[in-house]
């Protein structure tokens, strides 16, 4: 295992998974998804800020700032398409701290770090810090859609 990579199964409920998603599905409502990423990293996807208030944020908040992480910035929604996809790539550091965590909905996935590959499901929460963080390419291997919220925290000249 890469450190700095941390793996929360099950971290929200079914039920707050649903009520979640039925969410970020009224936020995006009928808008199309886009077929390149500005940094050409994610292609057949939809990306939105997600400002909302549910007792499992909280959770992943306080478990996020008990590993580390610095002030967190608004989470970002990102609904890959079927035929959608994310390549490996480090995350900028313009644009993100030393914690990116990410919460998978609706389907699983493989997940590739580095060398390493290793299926999240849905409900759970990964975290990249440390080596994981800045040391290794990761990308996403969807199974059909792929939903997630990406919880960063700010980068340190912000905090």
């Amino acid at each position: 295992m890469i450190r700095g990579l941390r793996v929360f199964t099950e971290m929200i409920s079914q039920c707050e998974h649903d009520v979640v998603v039925r969410a970020i599905d009224l936020k995006f409502g009928k808008r199309r998804y886009e077929r390149d990423h500005w940094d050409g990293v994610i292609t057949n996807f939809r990306e939105t800020e997600f400002q909302a208030s549910f007792p499992c944020f909280e959770r992943i908040e306080e478990l996020l700032q008990s590993l580390g992480a610095g002030k967190l910035q608004t989470p970002h929604a990102l609904d890959l398409a079927p035929n959608g996809h994310i390549d490996p790539h480090i995350d900028s550091v313009k644009f993100s701290g030393s914690t990116v965590a990410v919460l998978s909905l609706v389907n699983a996935a493989t997940l590739r770090l580095g060398p390493s590959e290793l299926r999240v499901e849905p409900r759970s929460l990964y975290v990249l810090q440390d080596e994981a963080r800045y040391d290794h390419e990761h990308a996403i291997l969807p199974e059909g859609r792929r939903l997630s919220l990406i919880f960063r925290d700010e980068v340190a000249s912000e905090r």
